[in-house]
């Protein structure tokens, strides 16, 4: 399990974009899990300063057993 509160999605204007968290994990039976891996992919609209950020963290032990959480940022451009 993750061991952090983990990222809602969110809107955010485009100039105010967080940066991910680092996020750790614990299991029950395996002290050592892989790394939490991290990836983010940006889905573009028409316009190119709105788009979609797409965040998604992993975590595998080592039986195979993984989690993971994804989190969307609506990124808008409402200030004229």
């Amino acid at each position: 399990t993750f061991v952090e509160t983990l990222p809602e999605d969110d809107t955010v204007e485009c100039d105010n974009i967080p940066d991910a968290i680092t996020l750790t994990a614990t299991d029950n039976c395996d002290n050592e899990l892989e790394i939490v891996q991290f990836s983010q992919t940006r889905n573009n609209t028409v316009c190119a300063s709105e788009y979609e950020l797409v965040r998604t963290w992993t975590i595998t032990d080592c039986a195979g057993n993984s989690a993971s959480h994804t989190q969307t940022i609506t990124v808008v451009d409402t200030t004229p």
